[in-house]
């Protein structure tokens, strides 16, 4: 397992909890969210982040915002348990976690 403050993320269930609370993440958001983690207090641009998780970026349109509405999306679900100041966008570059 992986503690982010009291989120904990269980690496072989694919699986997030908060304080014993299992959180319903899609397997997007659950990857996005598990990268990022163990990538921490580094800027992963959104290339990376789309290369890492749907795999060949070459056949997606470089105009489309699915990446931010996949992190929109994780956002709204882990910030109904807690603040989480600590998961950063960094303007025009990506996404980063602070911990």
């Amino acid at each position: 397992d992986i503690a982010v403050k009291d989120f904990r993320i269980n690496i072989q269930n694919r699986t997030v909890h908060f304080n014993g609370e299992r959180i319903n993440l899609t397997k997007k958001e659950y990857e996005i969210f598990n990268y990022l983690v163990l990538n921490k207090n580094r800027v992963i641009s959104r290339t990376n982040l789309t290369e890492h998780v749907w795999g060949d970026v070459l056949e997606i349109n470089s105009d489309s915002n699915f990446v931010d509405v996949h992190v929109k999306n994780l956002r709204k679900k882990l910030s109904q348990f807690e603040t989480i100041d600590w998961f950063e966008t960094v303007r025009s570059i990506g996404y980063r976690v602070n911990i």
